[in-house]
């Protein structure tokens, strides 16, 4: 611990107590365990008793059992601390369950007329054992409740009982061995570091983190920790890969608006999402002062396989800025210029994502990465990009050429397909077997990465050639999550592919086995996830899967 033991047991897990979190908790605990604390009370009572007659070895143990009850009252109590769970009760169920079995002792061995009391005791505890909560929620590879933010009782021997979700829990288990296989190769080949907010994901890969967020999170709250120099790696993308569970756990606000802007999810594997910095393009030094700081670089993420950029494009630009400055919030603009110096375009956010300021200057240059949208109306042409700080005059930094290809524009946002992967589809299906895009087109250190509603189409850097997104490596950690197809409708299934004729391309290689979705069934192809429904066999929702957006927006760029 570096001789900070006190800081890293004790300080890092000092955090606030919440009243409606505990109460949550203990209406838990008497929703299932009442019968437990019925026996309490009659352990009060013989306790009085006992203790008005004499002094004899029961009393005494009652008296233990009470008072360690009593204490696991108190441990309990501060079950409400943010971050605690259902093991702050683990001391009041062992009191409980000591305190029964001295009562039914004391009870067996009297008259008959009580004896029936040590039965009604050991009853009590079969009844506070009837209904449990589940670890494992049925529906997603998460514990109990989390997703559905409820968690009704079960009954031990039913629909879902104590073995069903043992079994879930080696389904899950055995997906996980999957994910993390797949996700320490990832880390492995990425570098030597990741951001995340499972700290075994860092340890199994056998890399370093720079946060454990919990702990960190405490400690920030508490002014022990300076986030500054982890906000500054993610402002310059030094972090090579950002892994997380969820966009928030624990993380704070300044490194979640950073990963949001100078870094976009590349995909997922399994459960996890996964974050690369985009990659800037080659700088070209300017000079554009703003009080005592100055723009010294522009980068502009380059054009796919071509050398001008087309209408409706979304340019990753990346400002580097040097020296000092104030603590104050500022904001930056982008304008886009045509050849007569009228705007076309403005993109306007907070400098740093609102993480960091002109002050952090002084431990270095920081970078700043900003979307700009070409507008899809935008003739042919050589524009400028003018950058400004807060109300300053913007300042013609680079140009721009803009020249149509045969890109097009679709979806809900729309996002524009590139020449190169738009070529690409038309070769090889047409629109109809991708689907929309649901994420622009972004460069990455090792690809430049589009997905669709069933497929994504990568470019590796340095290459020439479109290719497609190996799907099936990439998801099946995913559909490892999913039970195996019964024989009878696996065997339907590849009765309808193998007959069909239209999935010989090497493309939809066998890459798992056919696995039950809900009312579907589906199966990991190479590039592709086929799904069987009512004898017929389509091409799933593969892209939409890895990009793990239910319902909600690519969370990059603007909306064009």
């Amino acid at each position: 611990s570096g001789a900070d033991l006190w800081l890293h047991l004790v300080q890092s897990n000092v955090n606030g107590w919440e009243y409606a979190l505990a109460r949550g908790f203990w209406k838990e605990l008497l929703t299932i365990h009442w019968p437990l604390l019925i026996i309490a009370a009659g352990g009060c009572v013989v306790l009085l008793r006992s203790w008005r007659t004499a002094l004899h070895d029961d009393a005494i143990g009652l008296t233990m059992a009470l008072a360690y009850s009593v204490g696991g009252v108190l441990v309990g109590i501060g079950i409400g601390k943010v971050g605690a769970y259902a093991n702050y009760f683990l001391e009041l169920y062992a009191g409980l369950v000591w305190l029964a079995a001295v009562l039914a002792g004391r009870w067996a061995g009297q008259t008959d007329r009580t004896r029936w009391l040590s039965v009604a005791v050991v009853a009590a505890c079969s009844l506070a054992l009837v209904r449990f909560y589940p670890l494992w929620s049925e529906t997603y590879p998460k514990p109990y409740g989390m997703i559905e933010q409820q968690r009704p009782a079960r009954i031990v021997v039913g629909g879902y009982g104590v073995l069903q979700d043992y079994q879930r829990e080696g389904q899950i288990l055995a997906a996980n061995a999957v994910t993390n296989a797949d996700v320490t190769t990832l880390i492995q080949q990425t570098g030597t570091s990741v951001f995340t907010d499972v700290p075994a994901i860092a340890a199994q890969a056998d890399v370093s983190a720079p946060m454990q967020v919990f702990e960190h999170r405490q400690l920030l709250d508490a002014g022990l920790w300076d986030q500054k120099p982890l906000l500054r790696q993610l402002a310059n993308g030094q972090i090579p890969i950002v892994v997380l569970d969820y966009l928030g756990n624990w993380m704070t606000p300044e490194s979640i608006a950073l990963i949001r802007t100078r870094y976009a999810q590349s995909g997922s594997r399994g459960s996890y999402d996964v974050y690369h910095p985009i990659a800037t393009g080659a700088p070209t030094h300017i000079a554009v002062p703003y009080a005592q700081a100055t723009i010294d670089r522009v980068a502009l993420a380059a054009p796919l396989l071509t050398n001008a950029y087309e209408p409706g494009s979304i340019i990753p630009v990346t400002i580097r800025l040097s020296g000092t400055g104030d603590a104050g919030p500022h904001r930056v603009s982008l304008l886009l210029r045509d050849g007569n110096g009228a705007v076309v375009a403005r993109s306007e956010q907070p400098l740093f994502a609102g993480a960091l300021t002109l002050a952090d200057l002084a431990d270095g240059p920081l970078e700043h990465l900003q979307p700009l949208q070409i507008p899809r109306r935008s003739a042919d042409g050589v524009y400028k990009l003018a950058v400004a700080i807060d109300d300053a005059p913007a300042t013609d930094v680079v140009t721009i050429p803009v020249a149509r290809g045969s890109g097009v524009m679709r979806g809900e946002p729309a996002y524009l397909i590139p020449t190169a992967f738009a070529d690409y589809i038309a070769a090889h299906g047409g629109e109809e077997a991708y689907g929309v895009p649901h994420m622009p087109a972004l460069p990455f250190a090792t690809m430049t990465l589009q997905c669709y509603t069933t497929r994504c189409l990568m470019l590796p850097t340095g290459a020439t050639a479109v290719q497609p997104a190996p799907l099936g490596e990439w998801l099946r950690g995913a559909t490892a999550l999913l039970p195996r197809a019964n024989d009878d409708d696996r065997y339907h299934f590849e009765r309808v592919v193998s007959q069909s004729g239209a999935y010989t391309d090497p493309a939809y290689t066998s890459a798992d086995v056919p696995r039950n979705d809900g009312a579907t069934i589906v199966w990991l192809r190479r590039d592709v996830l086929l799904q069987y429904v009512d004898d017929t066999v389509t091409v799933s929702n593969g892209g939409e899967r890895y990009l793990r957006l239910p319902g909600i927006l690519y969370r990059w760029g603007i909306a064009p």
